[in-house]
């Protein structure tokens, strides 16, 4: 037999909610809180979300508050348990799917159509080889990856679709530095802006907001030009456009003043 915790779950926004936690999952705390706290700040139309690593179900069940429909992975299969069982006992039922799964694993994909991933990213640091571990079922859930992290494992998987219009949204720990980071998604050629941050004794929790810059159009170079102010006029009427230029020939800002530049300086516009 399986021994539920039960709790209440509230905060500002979203709750009362009553909900069983039962072991190996991992329950609401802060960095939930946290999370759900960055994903309410979001604007524009909710439509289709994912959410991995959703445990408990509590941060699905505020997307589902927020008016996304929302498909919920867990590798655990006690959480997928006990997600469905909140998700329903609260009237969430008809918003949240959940599967058993994950990164990585066999069947993973992000639907067409997903506008927004949400993931309490896991960030413990992997243990070392000689040193004590987690049960199988927590490691999965709670323990990061070496090398780049379960932030970059997620990345790698989104290569493979068009993500102009999808944000992704996530929780890293970013002090003490973790194998997941941010830079990661900003080296890729996405933006990021943090969302928001705690202090939980010694560790500093982020939530960061990822997109496509520019949504992910390229930006144009050439070698010279004669002004980039002029240059970028000519470019489609579309999307984000920019220029940058090696170095430009009679450079002008606003009410005709004059650019000068040396080589190694950025010239764009």
């Amino acid at each position: 037999m399986i021994y539920m915790k039960r709790m209440i779950f509230e905060m500002e926004n979203f709750g009362p909610w009553e909900i069983d936690v039962a072991p190996t999952v991992y329950p609401p705390r802060e960095d939930t809180e946290l999370l759900c706290r960055a994903i309410s700040r979001l604007e524009g139309n909710a439509s289709n979300a994912i959410e991995i690593g959703c445990g408990t179900g509590v941060v699905s069940m505020a997307l589902s508050a927020l008016g996304w429909s929302v498909l919920s992975y867990d590798v655990n299969p006690y959480a997928v348990a006990c997600s469905r069982a909140n998700i329903e006992r609260n009237g969430f039922e008809r918003n949240v799917i959940v599967r058993e799964g994950g990164v990585g694993e066999d069947g993973w994909g992000i639907p067409d159509g997903t506008k927004l991933i949400v993931w309490n990213l896991p960030y413990l640091n992997p243990p070392d080889p000689n040193g004590p571990v987690l049960e199988p079922i927590e490691e999965a859930s709670l323990t990061d990856l070496g090398d780049g992290g379960w932030s970059e494992e997620l990345l790698k998987s989104l290569k493979v679709r068009n993500n102009d219009d999808l944000t992704v949204v996530l929780l890293f720990r970013t002090d003490p530095i973790s194998p997941s980071s941010p830079s990661v998604w900003l080296m890729s050629g996405w933006s990021c802006r943090s969302l928001e941050m705690k202090r939980i004794g010694d560790e500093r929790l982020e939530v960061f907001a990822m997109w496509r810059t520019g949504s992910g159009s390229k930006e144009k170079r050439e070698e010279i030009c004669d002004s980039a102010m002029d240059g970028v006029i000519h470019l489609p009427d579309e999307g984000w456009q920019r220029l940058i230029v090696g170095d430009q020939l009679s450079g002008r800002g606003r009410r005709g003043s004059k650019w000068e530049s040396i080589p190694g300086d950025l010239l764009a516009s």
